[in-house]
């Protein structure tokens, strides 16, 4: 999680929404509150459209269902 983004610093991490200990959202809430340069991309299984707006909103560069094709 968060450890290992500020000891590795990668460009973009992907990270899943379901994560022991700390959800995505939170982990994205937390890179942006560091000011970490590293983006998150988060997966995930729940395809609600208002779902997508709140990783946005968090501060993720972006989301992936977990039933998406390779292309997308």
């Amino acid at each position: 999680g968060l450890h290992l983004i500020r000891s590795l610093a990668p460009d973009v991490a992907l990270v899943d929404v379901h994560m022991p200990g700390m959800s995505g959202i939170e982990l994205t809430e937390r890179v942006i509150r560091a000011q970490l340069s590293t983006r998150i991309v988060v997966l995930t299984v729940i395809n609600d459209a208002r779902f997508p707006r709140r990783l946005l909103e968090a501060g993720a560069l972006g989301y992936l269902t977990k039933g998406c094709a390779a292309n997308e």
